[in-house]
């Protein structure tokens, strides 16, 4: 499936790397026709609360009109201590114009923006080092 993005929705400053990594990633599925949604899962199955690791990252995108755009971006760590549980890190959500960059509450996603940039390039320096060694995609 091609992936055509309507850039002039987006809320931040997603860049053509990473549109053009998730185009590459849908292709190499079977998608099936008349989906709506799909959301992209990036693992390191190495990632662990006790020896850290590559955070998971999940992203999702919807078709509106026959173009996708950003529904969230949210990368994920474990937090606490005695009993540390996956929770979100970052969350950059386009669909409400909200975010947060932990330990910060949620907020106007204009709040966070400038963090996008260097969340971005780190997330795409990753992946093409293969640090993400389980990428799955669902389809709604």
């Amino acid at each position: 499936m091609k992936l055509d993005f309507d850039s002039d929705s987006f809320l931040v400053p997603v860049t053509p790397d990473l549109m053009n990594l998730l185009a590459k990633i849908a292709q190499e599925q079977d998608i099936p026709t008349g989906t709506s949604t799909i959301v992209f899962n990036f693992r390191d199955s190495a990632y662990n609360s006790e020896d850290g690791g590559f955070h998971p990252v999940e992203i999702s995108i919807t078709s509106h009109n026959g173009l996708w755009q950003f529904d969230y971006i949210t990368s994920f760590s474990y937090q606490g201590y005695h009993y540390p549980e996956l929770a979100k890190e970052i969350d950059f959500d386009m669909r409400n114009g909200t975010g947060m960059v932990y330990p910060l509450s949620m907020r106007s996603l204009h709040e966070v923006m400038d963090f996008y940039p260097t969340w971005e390039m780190n997330f795409i320096e990753y992946q093409d080092f293969g640090a993400f060694d389980e990428v799955k995609i669902s389809t709604f």
